[in-house]
């Protein structure tokens, strides 16, 4: 019974229900199906014929086969599959009237950083207390905040499994506003390395999870659930990517293209460099293929170009010293590298990239000694940083430390401790990014959360927002551009968004945007919401 390879049970798997039981048949309904004895490749601890493993019905590799036997089926009546867990219950269904308002986008918000990974001390399963790690995070419709991680001892251990909190929209304010952390999806006794989450802006959310053939990474196959009740259920998981190997580990970034292509970054590798591959659905995720190309460095960040192309960014494979930076003018078949302006990131580190509503790139990353200039002087710095571009990652002409400078200490990844000062933020971390429809921006790392804005990012920064040539004057060159957005105007070709000219966020760019402008010019006593 032991070895060759684990055999396939009828049974849906699922807990036992307490106290002695005859013929026990599963439960009514789950994901898996119960595998039994292990394989050929696995170690003891699992080869025992009282283990129950368990598997997607439909998932196919070399170390799952089946015993044939002829004999009636037990009368035992099945359970009714186990109550869901406390992320999914007391799950808000309503829109709530005011979900596209917030705080004030002309005045700096920082919040934060609040712990979002609350496993309490000593625990050992299924949630583990040691190292939870790779979060995804979006907004769903009814505007609660929901993150997903993996949560383990080890990176490679079968019991890596999937954890989950959520941020109720009521409690949005509160200083400690996260739940407990709880179970979220868990293949039994196999690696679920790497979680994706993205919400389609239409109310579906899309879970995205490698699924190994055993333990680590290497041999994943990638599979997809969807929620249309912001995730008090999930439909059955199905493969969408079914074949176990490389390619097929999902980084965090997940973005629709201006035609309706979903764009799912993978690695392309298991080590540290090797690249970032794109799985593309052109049928709102029914199916998938891969493009076949691969973006510069793993666990790449993406994002779509105004001219259609997609840029992205990634760890490893660096370019002359610098994180490389990869443009695709066919959705990820093929690819152009060159050097980014950015230090290059290492091992417990991830970036995180987004366009933001406003119109600039985003990027959140982690510097370890770079210069950074702003009106409070230069100065070098070290750990979690937020840039901007304004055309398109030409130029990032903002940079900020992400810290509330206030000498305090914080938990990172596993628990260990930072500063936040003036120089110094969080040191790692694999960040996740998501901005709400009342425009804040959500950053996760692996343990904390940050809530911002662009006013705050840009609020130090020695450009102006109508110095739009950065001559660090605002002057005829400038007007000209506003010229050119007044009133919906259309811009000129290469041009920086006209979203930059709607000072008072309100759709348009009329005369009271003209009189934040006329403020700007020529240096006049400029507003704060000039700055930046």
């Amino acid at each position: 019974m032991h070895g060759n390879v684990e055999e396939w049970c009828q049974d849906w798997y699922g807990p036992y229900a307490p106290g002695p039981q005859s013929d026990p048949v599963g439960r009514a309904d789950g994901d898996f199906r119960v595998t039994r004895v292990g394989s050929h490749g696995t170690l003891v601890y699992y080869l025992r014929s009282a283990n129950r493993m368990g598997a997607l019905p439909e998932d196919r590799h070399w170390l799952i086969g089946l015993r044939v036997a002829l004999a009636p089926m037990p009368v035992s009546e099945p359970l009714p599959p186990p109550p869901p867990p406390r992320v999914q219950q007391e799950v808000a269904q309503t829109i709530p009237p005011d979900i596209d308002e917030g705080p004030d986008p002309l005045v700096p918000l920082f919040r934060g950083p609040r712990k979002y990974v609350k496993v309490p001390a000593g625990s050992s399963g299924p949630l583990f207390s040691w190292h939870n790690h790779d979060p995804g995070i979006t907004e769903c419709a009814n505007g609660d905040l929901l993150a997903i991680w993996y949560t383990t001892v080890s990176e490679r251990g079968r019991y890596l499994a999937l954890a989950a909190s959520r941020l109720p929209y009521a409690q949005r304010n509160d200083p400690d506003p996260w739940q407990e952390a709880s179970p979220f999806w868990d293949t039994p006794d196999r690696n679920d390395h790497a979680p994706a989450i993205w919400h389609d802006g239409a109310g579906t959310l899309y879970h995205f999870n490698g699924l190994s053939a055993a333990a680590t990474w290497g041999n994943l196959a990638i599979i997809l659930r969807i929620s249309r009740d912001n995730g008090a259920t999930w439909s059955r998981a199905r493969p969408i990517a079914p074949e176990h190997g490389i390619r097929h580990q999902p980084a965090e970034a997940v973005i629709r293209t201006t035609g309706g292509a979903i764009c799912l970054t993978a690695d392309a590798s298991s080590r540290g460099n090797g690249g970032t591959a794109l799985h593309v659905s052109h049928d709102n995720g029914l199916t998938w293929s891969d493009a076949g190309g691969k973006a510069a460095g793993i666990h790449a960040g993406v994002v779509e170009l105004r001219d259609g192309r997609l840029l992205a960014l990634g760890r490893g494979d660096a370019i002359d010293g610098m994180m490389p930076l990869s443009l695709s003018p066919d959705l990820g078949r093929t690819w152009t590298y060159q050097a980014s302006v950015f230090p290059p990131i290492g091992g417990g580190q991830r970036l995180a990239l987004l366009r933001l509503m406003e119109g600039p790139l985003f990027l959140a990353s982690f510097a370890s000694g770079m210069v950074l200039s702003d009106t409070t002087g230069t100065r070098t710095v070290r750990g979690l940083y937020a840039a901007l571009s304004y055309d398109d990652g030409l130029t990032w002409p903002v940079r900020r430390l992400i810290s509330d400078e206030s000498g305090r200490s914080v938990e990172t990844t596993n628990g260990e401790l930072f500063t936040m000062t003036a120089t110094t933020a969080e040191p790692k971390g694999y960040l996740s990014v998501t901005q709400t429809r009342d425009r804040t921006i959500h950053l996760i790392s692996s343990r904390q959360h940050y809530a911002l804005n662009l006013t705050w990012i840009r609020q130090r920064a020695t450009t102006t927002r109508a110095d739009w040539d950065c001559d660090r004057d605002v002057d005829l060159g400038d007007y000209a551009y506003f010229q050119a957005c007044f009133n919906g105007a259309a811009r000129p070709p290469g041009r920086p968004c006209c979203e930059f000219a709607d000072y008072d966020h309100d759709g348009d760019v009329d005369v009271s945007d003209f009189r934040y402008f006329q403020l700007c010019f020529n240096g006049s006593n400029r507003p704060p919401t000039c700055s930046g």
